[in-house]
């Protein structure tokens, strides 16, 4: 749904949004996508229907599972963040013509190494609260 309005927009607003869009439309996408994330943590993790392949149905209500997948969804929505800023600020600094190797490291090191962190958090949470009969997901 963000992608589609991206588009609309680009399509209806004419030429100068669309040429802004195109430099910086990834970015914005990413923090669209982060802020939704974040902003429905508590009530839909997304991470929730992950979860749910690894877990029986029974374990879906329990407090834990949703507790658990309310942190998840928070961490994975910020690290979209950090990406949708990276690109953005990537845009930018492209744009400035700064030196390539920053813009490299802004725009694919930092969000790389964000991703790193918070599947190993990820993975860490899971194996703290998964229940001697539900182990985490070794595909995932």
């Amino acid at each position: 749904m963000i992608l589609v309005g991206f588009a609309l927009l680009g399509f209806l607003a004419g030429a100068s949004v669309s040429a802004f869009l195109g430099v910086y439309g990834r970015g914005l996408a990413s923090l669209v996508l982060g802020l939704f994330i974040v902003l429905t943590a508590t009530s839909t993790p997304f991470t929730a229907q992950f979860a749910r392949e690894a877990v029986p149905p029974a374990e879906w209500g329990n407090p834990l599972f949703v507790e658990v997948n309310r942190k998840l969804s928070l961490a994975w929505g910020a690290v979209v963040l950090v990406l949708g800023a990276c690109h953005v600020l990537g845009a930018f600094l492209d744009a400035q013509h700064v030196h390539p190797v920053l813009a490299l490291l802004v725009d694919w090191v930092v969000p790389i190494l964000a991703f790193v962190r918070v599947i190993s958090y990820t993975r860490r949470i899971a194996a703290q609260h998964s229940s001697p009969s539900v182990r985490p997901s070794s595909h995932g």
